[in-house]
């Protein structure tokens, strides 16, 4: 999910977003699964294979298949992708995603707005400022 650049210059962060495949809830509640999970791109610190998943914490994990995103506050989610070569495609772009991201805040470079934020005022709460009656 796009973030947004707030009129004040200050922003929300763009998103890593996904649905759960399995809820174990589900069956017994009779609902819908609508929850989305998710977590800003800056709070990724690795995407690591999974050749070294816990087997104990993920005993059905299928390693060629798996990766894991670590965030600052050690927290790891396990995803699976349909085959080897999917994994190696969704890794590599969640890591250039989040370094280019990173790079471009850094530095301040205004691409990151174009790249990764909603135009400036785009969905933001309120209505824009009618200059001609101020002035």
């Amino acid at each position: 999910e796009k973030g947004t650049y707030l009129v004040n210059e200050s922003f929300v962060q763009p998103k890593f977003m996904w649905k759960p495949a399995y809820e174990a809830k589900l069956a017994t509640q009779r609902r819908v699964n609508v929850d989305i999970e998710k977590i800003d791109l800056l709070e990724v610190t690795r995407v690591l294979d999974a050749a070294d998943v816990d087997r104990r914490r993920y005993p059905l994990a299928h390693r060629p298949c798996s990766f894991v995103l670590e965030t600052r506050n050690n927290v790891w989610y396990l995803f699976q992708a349909r085959s080897e070569e999917e994994k190696a495609k969704l890794v590599f772009g969640l890591k250039m995603t989040v370094a280019r991201l990173a790079s471009l805040l850094m530095v301040r470079d205004f691409v990151a707005v174009e790249e990764f934020f909603e135009p400036v005022g785009y969905r933001v709460p309120g209505r824009p400022i009618e200059v001609d009656k101020i002035l």
